[in-house]
């Protein structure tokens, strides 16, 4: 190709260059490719052809990787508010494992059609997951996380996320924070985690868990589990045969906007099972 020109070892082979925001490097380690583009605000498009190769466009310059390097090839942001968008064939070539790594700085990335695995990083990111069954991360920081159409995998990690799974059976965690999650349409699994988190299941039969925290919690329309955790929180049906356990904490209990049902004093037990709205 060119660009691994220099061998360190028997497993690692480096290239470093310059572009217009910083150094930049590439290497081939244990069966893995790294892109890094290191410091700067840099723009960065990945496109997979129909054969598997995937073509990389830094900041304009273009970088070449056969179908074999593209099974796992690892594009890393860096340093810097990037802007990072995946096109291409990644459900109908061959199979690949491209990792979008957004870095420290505050990024925006496009998932493809595909199955992508889309990590934020460090800052307050945005992360749209496209089509495909994707694994979404956003990482350290206050970030958006929109999962998009298929079966996606989202994790909020540390901060006041926003997380909307969209279209598919999702399974979503908010992690450390007080996030605003949206299920979407689709069967979803969703854990609050730590904070006071705001939950709507939206439109099907999903399972919810607020875990610590004051939270609360919507079921929307379908079928719903709701377990609140620990915590003072307010559960809310919908619409729906559902099945509502506050858990511990003083909770508050609807099972439509209009019907409050109980209030249930902490380590009750109290479960208020296949309730069907109005």
């Amino acid at each position: 190709m060119g660009l691994f020109s220099r061998v360190i070892d028997r497993n690692s082979t480096r290239v470093d260059m310059g572009n217009r925001n910083g150094p930049f490097g590439m290497k081939f380690n244990t069966g893995k490719v790294v892109l890094d583009a290191r410091g700067g605000n840099d723009k960065i498009h990945v496109h997979q052809n129909m054969d598997g190769s995937v073509k990389v466009n830094v900041n304009g310059k273009d970088y070449n990787f056969t179908a074999e390097q593209a099974k796992n090839l690892v594009i890393k942001g860096g340093r810097g508010n990037d802007t990072i968008t995946m096109s291409g064939h990644q459900l109908y070539g061959p199979k690949t494992s491209i990792t979008i790594d957004g870095g420290k700085g505050n990024d925006t990335i496009y998932g493809s059609c595909g199955n992508d695995k889309l990590i934020g990083g460090k800052g307050n990111d945005t992360v749209f997951g496209g089509g495909g069954n994707d694994y979404i991360n956003g990482g350290k920081g206050s970030d958006k996380l929109y999962g998009g159409y298929g079966n996606d995998r989202i994790v909020g990690g540390k901060g006041n996320d926003t997380i909307k799974g969209g279209r598919g059976n999702d399974s979503i965690s908010g992690g450390k924070g007080s996030d605003r999650i949206y299920g979407g349409f689709g069967n979803d699994s969703i854990r609050g985690g730590r904070g006071n988190d705001t939950i709507d299941g939206g439109y099907g039969n999903d399972n919810v868990q607020g875990n610590k925290g004051r939270d609360r919690i919507f079921g929307g329309f379908g079928n719903d589990t709701i377990h609140g955790g620990k915590g003072w929180d307010l559960l809310v049906g919908g619409y729906g045969q559902d099945y509502l356990n506050g858990g511990k904490g003083w909770d508050r209990i609807i099972q439509d906007n209009d019907d409050q049902l109980s209030t249930l004093p902490v380590g009750s037990g109290m479960v208020l099972k296949h309730i069907s709205a109005r």
